[in-house]
Protein backbone atom coordinates (compact mmCIF):
# COMPACT_ATOMS: atom_id res chain seq x y z
CA UNK A 1 0.00 0.00 0.00
CA UNK A 2 3.03 2.33 0.73
CA UNK A 3 3.92 1.58 -2.68
CA UNK A 4 0.97 2.81 -4.05
CA UNK A 5 0.75 6.21 -1.97
CA UNK A 6 4.55 6.75 -3.39
CA UNK A 7 3.36 6.15 -6.95
CA UNK A 8 0.43 8.34 -6.33
CA UNK A 9 2.50 11.18 -5.30
CA UNK A 10 5.27 10.80 -7.89
CA UNK A 11 2.54 11.39 -10.48
CA UNK A 12 1.46 14.45 -9.34
CA UNK A 13 4.62 15.73 -8.69
CA UNK A 14 5.95 15.33 -12.31
CA UNK A 15 3.24 16.97 -13.94
CA UNK A 16 3.78 20.85 -15.00
CA UNK A 17 2.43 23.20 -12.97
CA UNK A 18 0.31 25.34 -15.44
CA UNK A 19 -2.84 27.13 -13.51
CA UNK A 20 -5.31 28.30 -16.03
CA UNK A 21 -7.07 25.84 -18.79
CA UNK A 22 -7.24 26.05 -22.27
CA UNK A 23 -9.83 28.61 -23.79
CA UNK A 24 -10.74 27.67 -27.13
CA UNK A 25 -12.21 30.56 -29.14
CA UNK A 26 -12.51 28.82 -31.77
CA UNK A 27 -14.45 25.51 -32.18
CA UNK A 28 -13.58 24.89 -36.01
CA UNK A 29 -10.05 25.37 -35.21
CA UNK A 30 -8.75 21.55 -34.48
CA UNK A 31 -5.20 21.74 -34.35
CA UNK A 32 -5.20 25.08 -32.02
CA UNK A 33 -7.47 22.86 -29.75
CA UNK A 34 -5.31 20.08 -29.65
CA UNK A 35 -2.06 22.02 -28.98
CA UNK A 36 -4.41 23.99 -26.41
CA UNK A 37 -5.09 20.82 -24.36
CA UNK A 38 -1.84 19.74 -24.42
CA UNK A 39 -0.69 22.11 -21.78
CA UNK A 40 -3.62 21.78 -19.60
CA UNK A 41 -2.23 20.59 -16.17
CA UNK A 42 -3.86 20.48 -12.83
CA UNK A 43 -3.38 23.12 -10.77
CA UNK A 44 -0.93 22.44 -7.84
CA UNK A 45 -3.70 24.26 -5.17
CA UNK A 46 -6.12 20.71 -6.83
CA UNK A 47 -3.13 18.38 -6.24
CA UNK A 48 -3.08 19.54 -2.39
CA UNK A 49 -6.74 18.94 -1.93
CA UNK A 50 -6.39 15.82 -3.76
CA UNK A 51 -3.51 14.39 -2.10
CA UNK A 52 -5.07 15.61 1.50
CA UNK A 53 -8.30 13.93 1.19
CA UNK A 54 -6.62 10.87 -0.47
CA UNK A 55 -4.21 10.69 2.45
CA UNK A 56 -7.60 11.40 5.22
CA UNK A 57 -9.76 8.87 3.61
CA UNK A 58 -7.67 5.87 3.28
CA UNK A 59 -6.47 6.32 6.84
CA UNK A 60 -9.69 6.31 8.14
CA UNK A 61 -11.00 3.66 5.56
CA UNK A 62 -7.93 1.85 6.69
CA UNK A 63 -9.15 2.20 10.66
CA UNK A 64 -12.61 1.72 10.37
CA UNK A 65 -12.06 -1.68 8.23
CA UNK A 66 -9.13 -2.95 10.68
CA UNK A 67 -11.50 -2.28 13.55
CA UNK A 68 -14.87 -3.46 12.06
CA UNK A 69 -14.01 -5.28 9.07
CA UNK A 70 -16.55 -4.04 7.38
CA UNK A 71 -15.88 -3.05 4.05
CA UNK A 72 -18.96 -0.79 3.07
CA UNK A 73 -19.20 0.85 6.77
CA UNK A 74 -15.23 1.36 6.20
CA UNK A 75 -15.63 3.00 2.60
CA UNK A 76 -18.55 5.47 3.83
CA UNK A 77 -16.74 6.43 7.01
CA UNK A 78 -13.62 7.12 5.15
CA UNK A 79 -15.62 9.41 2.42
CA UNK A 80 -17.66 10.96 4.64
CA UNK A 81 -14.98 12.34 6.80
CA UNK A 82 -12.44 13.10 4.03
CA UNK A 83 -15.84 14.84 2.23
CA UNK A 84 -16.64 17.10 5.56
CA UNK A 85 -13.22 17.92 6.48
CA UNK A 86 -12.80 19.21 2.91
CA UNK A 87 -16.40 21.43 2.99
CA UNK A 88 -15.01 22.49 6.82
CA UNK A 89 -12.25 24.14 4.82
CA UNK A 90 -14.43 25.46 2.16
CA UNK A 91 -16.18 27.43 4.38
CA UNK A 92 -13.71 28.36 6.38
CA UNK A 93 -11.92 29.95 3.03
CA UNK A 94 -15.07 31.84 2.75
CA UNK A 95 -13.97 34.39 5.69
CA UNK A 96 -10.12 33.65 5.32
CA UNK A 97 -9.52 32.93 1.87
CA UNK A 98 -11.08 32.43 -1.59
CA UNK A 99 -13.69 29.26 -1.56
CA UNK A 100 -13.13 27.97 -4.93
CA UNK A 101 -15.78 24.36 -6.47
CA UNK A 102 -12.48 23.07 -8.28
CA UNK A 103 -11.25 22.40 -4.58
CA UNK A 104 -14.33 20.06 -3.46
CA UNK A 105 -13.97 18.20 -6.92
CA UNK A 106 -10.56 17.82 -6.09
CA UNK A 107 -11.23 16.71 -2.56
CA UNK A 108 -13.92 13.86 -4.02
CA UNK A 109 -11.35 12.46 -6.49
CA UNK A 110 -9.12 11.82 -3.72
CA UNK A 111 -11.37 10.96 -0.81
CA UNK A 112 -12.84 8.56 -3.29
CA UNK A 113 -9.58 6.71 -4.45
CA UNK A 114 -8.05 6.47 -0.55
CA UNK A 115 -11.79 5.03 0.20
CA UNK A 116 -11.39 2.64 -2.75
CA UNK A 117 -8.18 1.51 -2.10
CA UNK A 118 -8.47 0.35 1.40
CA UNK A 119 -11.98 -1.50 0.86
CA UNK A 120 -11.34 -3.29 -2.58
CA UNK A 121 -11.87 -6.94 -1.66
CA UNK A 122 -8.70 -8.98 -2.62
CA UNK A 123 -8.90 -12.76 -3.65
CA UNK A 124 -5.25 -14.12 -2.43
CA UNK A 125 -4.45 -17.84 -3.28
CA UNK A 126 -3.83 -20.05 -0.38
CA UNK A 127 -0.76 -22.36 -0.39
CA UNK A 128 -1.76 -26.08 -0.45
Amino acid sequence: MKKLFILFLICFQCLPQTVLPPSITDPDNVEAAITKSQTFTIAPDKIIHMTGSYIISSTVSNYVLNRTGNRKKAFLTGLGVSFALGIAKELYDINHGSPELEDLFADAIGATAGAVIFTIPIKRKRKP
